[in-house]
């Protein structure tokens, strides 16, 4: 299967301007992505803050985790307050223009307590909403993968979202996604410089945010060697393996118990 060259850094000048630019590129970003629509990944929801009293602009992604849960990257949240920020979910076109048909406000942001905003290490967050979002018990939650799960160099995968397709051109407003392969950490390791990829860490033929492997979230986006789309780099996420027991700690979410959480059969 032919692999789509794609990248997708889910995050606006706002929240970009808060992290230390080195050779990082985390622009809201998609290239050579194809519509899809959110029946098929339920779970998007687009992270938006308040441009003025009618404009709520899309700067993250993230995907849905449970009715008042968002997983997402820190360097979305870091430093960022709660107010003037909002969750749009279930739609395959965002909302600019207005609060949109299915709005939660954030009530809590939470970045991993032992993040890094130069190196990027534990780029790994979660949003709280203030009010419940109208999704299934089931149906609108992403599967997230067990800290077990290893993914070799050039297992097939999904990314997903919204993002500018191509540079200088606006975000698309259309849920995107792409397919391209993986490389393990030690692939992606030898391809960067040393020391700038973590044992936690996963990575992909470009930046992308969720990373899925058949229907499983097996990553965040984190970011990418500038420009995009170049070769030799693929974009590096934040696996979610090692972070289950993180995200259990702070929703209080019993993944174990399969209750909210849906995990890897």
């Amino acid at each position: 299967m032919l692999v789509k060259v794609f990248f997708f850094a889910l995050i606006a000048v706002i929240v970009q301007a808060k992290i230390p630019q080195k050779n990082f590129d985390i622009a809201p970003n998609i290239v050579n992505g194809s519509s899809t629509t959110i029946q098929e990944f339920p779970f998007m929801a687009s992270l938006q803050w308040e441009f003025n009293s009618t404009t709520w602009l899309h700067y993250c992604g993230g995907t849905i985790i449970n009715e008042f849960w968002v997983l997402t990257a820190a360097h979305c949240l870091y430093g960022d307050v709660t107010e003037g920020n909002q969750v749009e979910y279930g739609m395959t076109v965002i909302s600019h223009e207005s609060r949109g048909e299915n709005i939660a406000l954030y009530e809590q942001i939470i970045w991993h307590e032992k993040y890094d905003p130069y190196t990027l290490i534990n780029d790994i967050g979660l949003i709280k909403t203030k009010t419940a979002m109208s999704v299934g018990l089931f149906e609108y939650k992403v599967k997230l993968a067990l800290p077990s799960d290893y993914f070799m160099t050039g297992t097939p995968a999904i990314v997903a979202g919204w993002g500018r397709v191509a540079t200088g051109l606006p975000i698309s407003v259309t849920l995107q996604k792409a397919a391209y392969q993986i490389f393990s950490s030690r692939d992606c390791a030898e391809l960067h410089e040393p020391g700038s990829v973590f044992y936690n860490n996963i990575c992909g033929g470009q930046i992308g945010g969720p990373l899925l492997v058949d229907g499983v979230q097996v990553g965040i986006v984190s970011w990418s060697i500038k420009p995009c789309t170049v070769p030799p780099y693929p974009g590096v996420f934040t696996s979610i393996g090692p972070y289950i027991n993180w995200i259990m700690d702070n929703t209080m979410l019993n993944m174990k118990m399969r209750m909210f959480l849906q995990v890897r059969d």
